[in-house]
């Protein structure tokens, strides 16, 4: 041993063990080389949730700015629909009623979905709810007496109503049957749906579907209730003094089209009740409408105890029909 080892302190013989044999030194190395790792792993931990963060905020800018265009569109629209009641646009009634059907046209297309969008289904829910608030305010408006003389206004009506059902054969299909419209293959749709909720002041409608009719009659009907319960969950009239509440879509066995008392085909059928005619024949309007060529609906009268705020319409084809 040297003399400087030999001299040397207690403090520096402690650092010498710990810093000069080999194996003290690998330690320390594995030691820094897992500091080193934590902290990189930190690092890139930061920066991987600073992307995450600025990837969220992107998509959700992208969003908003979807949003605000949308909600511009249906703004804008109806700022032009305020624009017919100024005055030179109200002394040439044939002008003011091309703009009219001209913005129903429009306001009847369905809103945008934001279905492209990665965020959160509240939010997007939210958005789709003030944006058809919109869109229900311009169509109300539109089709209401008040706001324009009954022909148009009755007219404006017809052409929603033609534009819910086609938006509502466009919507995601019913539950296939099979080729056959009996059977098990039945079971595959719905016995009944309902479509909207009661009010104390609206009529309570059903449209049944006769079951030996299959996927077309039941289609049928679906695009029908689909459009009936759109203007009931608007609160949009079928005509001044005549709006719906409970709209349901039901299934008919041969049973329950018997109790009806006539023959098969399309009908809408009311009771001798207060204000069934005048309901009936707002219905019959909407649904038979002179620029669709599907068949026409006949008036159906029951005979059997009376249903007050009640109407039903049915779809039953004729004995044999072909209706795969």
């Amino acid at each position: 041993m040297t003399s400087e080892a030999q001299g040397a302190s207690p403090e520096a013989k402690e650092y010498r063990q710990i810093v000069d044999p080999p194996n003290n030194i690998e330690k320390m190395g594995k030691f820094v080389a897992l500091v080193s790792a934590i902290i990189g792993v930190t690092i890139s931990g930061n920066n991987f949730l600073i992307s995450r963060a600025k990837d969220s905020s992107d998509r959700y800018t992208a969003f908003r700015t979807a949003v605000s265009s949308e909600e511009k569109s249906w703004k804008d629209l109806y700022d032009e629909y305020l624009k017919t009641f100024e005055k030179e646009q109200l002394e040439n009634e044939t002008l003011r009623q091309k703009k009219l059907f001209a913005l129903q046209a429009i306001a009847a297309r369905d809103i945008a979905s934001f279905r492209e969008f990665d965020i959160d289904d509240r939010e997007r829910e939210a958005a789709i709810r003030r944006v058809s608030l919109t869109r229900t305010a311009l169509l109300n408006a539109l089709s209401d007496n008040r706001t324009s003389d009954p022909a148009t206004a009755d007219a404006l009506r017809r052409r929603t109503f033609a534009a819910e059902q086609s938006l509502a054969a466009k919507a995601a299909p019913p539950p296939a049957a099979a080729a056959s419209p009996t059977g098990t293959a039945l079971a595959a749709l719905p016995a009944i749906e309902t479509l909207s909720r009661d009010t104390p002041k609206g009529w309570a409608i059903d449209v049944f579907w006769c079951e030996d009719g299959g996927q077309t009659s039941y289609t049928t009907a679906h695009t029908l209730g689909t459009a009936f319960a759109s203007f009931a969950n608007a609160g949009r009239p079928l005509a001044p003094g005549v709006s719906l509440g409970r709209v349901q879509v039901q299934r008919a066995d041969a049973r329950m089209w018997q109790t009806i008392g006539i023959a098969r085909g399309r009908y809408v059928v009311r009771d001798n009740g207060a204000g069934e005619e005048q309901a009936a024949e707002a219905v019959l309007n909407l649904i038979n409408d002179p620029a669709s060529d599907s068949p026409r609906f006949s008036r159906g009268l029951s005979t059997g105890k009376p249903t007050p705020w009640y109407l039903s319409v049915w779809i039953c084809p004729p004995a044999g029909a072909v209706t795969a």
